[in-house]
């Protein structure tokens, strides 16, 4: 009843180049094609979600232990037009134990609003470049939580 299905096509777009053994300048253009959805009316009311182009940049230093980096959005992301709009900047970092543990923190804040800033953290083990085990977890504004678990094999 209030499902509405759509098919469409979308591009992206992204480079990245190394400045030397440990910077990384990298730029990304998401949904290159714009484009409006109209949701079913559900007690007279209709929401419109729009695709729009985003672009994001960002900068890493990193070395065989460690690792930080900082994006931009540069454009709002796409969502629901009564939403407030979203566009980020995040800084993380990633502290990488022997090459099969790694540690995992970051914020992101909303430029464009006060809503949806968060932290994050995670957990990843990835004995012998075999198995691969990742948790985390995100906590922000207006009581925003989440979680995530994978498991990935290297054959």
């Amino acid at each position: 009843r209030y499902h509405n299905t759509q098919n469409g096509i979308n591009a992206d777009i992204g480079a990245s180049m190394d400045l030397d053994d440990n910077w990384t300048l990298g730029l990304v253009a998401q949904n290159l094609i714009p484009r409006s959805i109209e949701t079913k009316e559900v007690h007279g009311v209709t929401e419109t979600f729009k695709v729009r182009p985003q672009a994001t940049a960002g900068v890493s230093w990193h070395n065989d232990l460690f690792t930080t980096a900082l994006d931009i959005d540069l454009t709002p992301a796409s969502g629901f037009t009564s939403d407030s709009k979203r566009q980020f900047a995040s800084v993380g970092a990633e502290f990488n134990a022997w090459k099969w543990a790694q540690l995992r923190a970051g914020y992101r804040q909303n430029l464009a609003s006060n809503d949806g800033s968060a932290f994050t953290a995670g957990l990843g083990i990835s004995p012998f470049d075999v198995v691969h085990i990742d948790v985390a977890g995100i906590a922000g504004t207006d009581n925003n939580y989440g979680a995530v678990a994978q498991l990935q094999f290297t054959f």
